[in-house]
């Protein structure tokens, strides 16, 4: 499921991508191609100003104001401008114009320029000027008419690349109206689920750690406190007489007597390393016993990110255990006066009545008395080690 969302998000990504680029590949191509026609109506408009100065000139050249190389120099610009509209030019960095009606009407000017070039070469007369000024005025005329060609297909061109763009950027609001619904909604109902189900299993793990008796304490590399259970924050509460914080730094809260301990085990936890102590610390003025762990905790790259510290009170267990140890002593301890202390007066008092009971034995009946009266006190020190080993055993049922 998550790898299809992961598909779907890439899916719509990509389109993106795609829309834009090629919404920019638009924008710039028609941007150049626009700038292309500003090149050209701008020259075309030059044209009809280098047309009407060639004119003035010819006026100054009759009446000697000016010379024949400058007007010349005026011709060659209008010569040479008008064959780059035709044909295009390097220096002017245009290209020749693509309209063939305009291309048809620039051509139907060129013999009214090479006219104008030819007559430059003769002596100019009234005559001559007569002729020069109806050839510019009909030049000026259907140069004026070539220019509206051309502004008429750069407005086609700007009202295209209104309308194409018109419908790529309701295209491009289609795109991203079905990215939103069929790609990037899902991925965020998706994600709101995944965010609810995080918030439900954090809650349950809360409750979990809250239930538990234990004192957990999650700690950072700093040693800033980062979460705590319940149970931490009331033993905090009683050992400190404080109020616990996230933020707080955690060696503000150990007690006297442990921090070297403590240092120690954080470092090998932090080297990922469980640590395991069993300790005695002083709560309200009690001896109470404590096993202490230290978890390294991950994150899912698998780097150590802090340690989780663990207080487990045992002071119950460990009063069992002290219990059954002195238990032990004591039964070891009767296990020996049976195998030794019991063994001898029994020993002694199998010997005496074998020695009375055997009639292959010559005693007197002095010797018989002795050996009644030594069987006595060996019954008697074995009735004192049998009272001592039932006290003891009797001892052991009550602790």
């Amino acid at each position: 499921m998550i790898r299809k969302h992961k598909n779907r998000y890439f899916i719509g990504v990509l389109m993106a991508i795609l829309i834009i680029t090629v919404n920019q590949f638009f924008i710039q191509y028609w941007l150049y191609q626009k700038k292309e026609d500003s090149k050209v109506i701008n020259i075309s408009g030059r044209q009809r100003m280098l047309s009407q100065k060639l004119n003035l000139e010819i006026f100054k050249l009759f009446h000697q104001q000016i010379s024949l190389s400058d007007i010349q120099k005026t011709y060659q610009l209008w010569r040479k401008a008008h064959y780059a509209l035709l044909n295009g030019d390097a220096d002017l960095k245009i290209h020749a114009i693509k309209n063939e009606e305009a291309r048809k009407m620039l051509r139907e000017l060129s013999p009214r320029i090479d006219f104008v070039g030819r007559h430059l070469q003769d002596k100019i007369d009234l005559g001559i000027i007569s002729q020069l000024s109806e050839n510019q005025a009909a030049f000026l005329v259907e140069m004026d008419d070539t220019v509206k060609k051309l502004e008429q297909e750069a407005d086609h061109k700007l009202w295209l690349i209104v309308v194409i763009e018109v419908v790529l950027a309701l295209f491009s609001i289609s795109i991203i109206v079905v990215e939103i619904i069929y790609i990037f909604q899902p991925i965020e109902r998706k994600l709101l689920q995944i965010i609810k189900e995080l918030e439900s299993s954090e809650r349950k793990l809360l409750a979990i750690l809250n239930s538990s008796p234990d004192s957990n304490i999650f700690i950072g590399p700093d040693y800033k406190i980062i979460n705590f259970n319940k149970s931490a924050e009331e033993s905090v509460r009683l050992s400190h007489k404080l109020q616990i914080k996230i933020g707080d730094d955690f060696r503000n809260y150990l007690l006297n007597g442990m921090e070297y301990s403590f240092f120690e085990s954080f470092r090998e936890a932090m080297k990922g390393e469980i640590v395991g102590k069993e300790t005695q610390m002083k709560i309200n003025q009690k001896m109470v016993w404590f096993k202490l762990r230290y978890f390294p905790v991950y994150d899912n790259a698998q780097q150590i990110i802090g340690v989780s510290f663990n207080a487990t009170n045992i002071n119950e267990r460990k009063k069992a255990e002290m219990k059954i140890k002195e238990q032990l002593s004591i039964l070891n301890d009767i296990a020996w006066q049976q195998s030794h202390l019991v063994r001898s007066p029994v020993a002694n008092m199998l010997g005496f009545t074998h020695l009375l009971l055997n009639k292959e034995y010559m005693i007197s009946d002095d010797e018989k008395s002795d050996f009644i009266k030594n069987l006595e006190e060996e019954a008697q020190r074995l009735d004192k080690i049998i009272k001592e080993i039932v006290a003891k055993t009797h001892s052991v049922y009550q602790k």
